[in-house]
């Protein structure tokens, strides 16, 4: 069982499925959501997924997604951390994209560490000054 929460641990969740996807994605939409050069994300069937406390705490957002199709970001309204967001598409309307920098890892692990990402996604908006990971494969 894989767990996780928000910065202020009002919102807390596990998951018991092995990921479909580990991303790490560099698209302008990722950048914004986050503020930051890229994002790391897990994708998990949204049935394997389950909230364990704070589910009221648990606001969301949608606008359209670079790609045009609408992303809901899923955040904690108190501390306003980026839980998971999920991209209406036929292929990923059923799976939450976590951000791996909300899982909690075990004996000081830190959550980027729990899942580590396998690809990278946008390899065109990366930033200029970020290298690639040696050994991600690159998805457009």
């Amino acid at each position: 069982m894989t767990r996780g929460s928000c910065w202020c641990k009002k919102v807390q969740y596990e998951y018991d499925a092995t990921p479909i996807h580990k991303v790490q994605c560099h698209c302008v939409t990722c950048q914004k959501i986050s503020g930051a050069a890229f994002t790391v994300n897990v994708m998990v069937p949204k049935s394997a997924v389950k909230i364990t406390q704070g589910e009221g705490d648990l606001k969301n957002y949608t606008q359209q997604h670079i790609l045009g199709k609408p992303l809901t970001v899923y955040f904690c309204g108190t501390c306003s951390s980026n839980i998971w967001k999920n991209l209406h598409t036929e292929e990923t309307e059923d799976l939450w994209v976590i951000q791996t920098g909300t899982l909690d890892g075990e004996n000081g692990e830190l959550g980027a560490d729990v899942e580590v990402p396998a690809r990278e996604g946008f390899p065109g908006d990366r930033a200029k000054w970020l290298p690639q990971v040696p050994g991600l494969t690159t998805i457009p």
